[in-house]
């Protein structure tokens, strides 16, 4: 009898450490296996297992121009979001403050805000 292999997956989820740590919930990133969108189906299977596997956030990138993974993330339950972000701090050149600055006082927040 012969055994065969697993056929490979199309969307790969890889845990984020870092971000783990520093949230203290499991976190990770759905990636694709090669340049075709996922489905749906596949997006959701996904999902489940990395739910069954204690995953508590997972994010899925897409480029602006990719509609069909844009769409199939969307119909499997996904939220869209825009968190792309440029960055012009120079870490080499400049010094990081030991501690994260205290955060601001609540009089000085917006109103409504909590």
């Amino acid at each position: 009898m012969t055994l065969l292999a697993d056929p490979p997956r199309a969307l790969e989820v890889h845990g984020l450490d870092f971000d783990t740590r520093l949230f203290g919930a499991k976190l990770g990133a759905i990636r694709r296996a090669s340049d075709v969108p996922p489905s749906a189906q596949d997006l959701k299977a996904t999902l489940a297992q990395a739910k069954s596997d204690g995953y508590a956030h997972l994010i899925f990138r897409a480029n602006a121009e990719d509609i069909d993974s844009i769409w199939a993330a969307e119909q499997a339950g996904m939220k869209l979001v825009d968190i792309g972000v440029d960055s012009t701090f120079d870490l080499a050149k400049t010094r990081v403050p030991e501690q994260p600055a205290a955060p601001w006082p609540r009089s000085k927040r917006c109103r409504g805000v909590p």
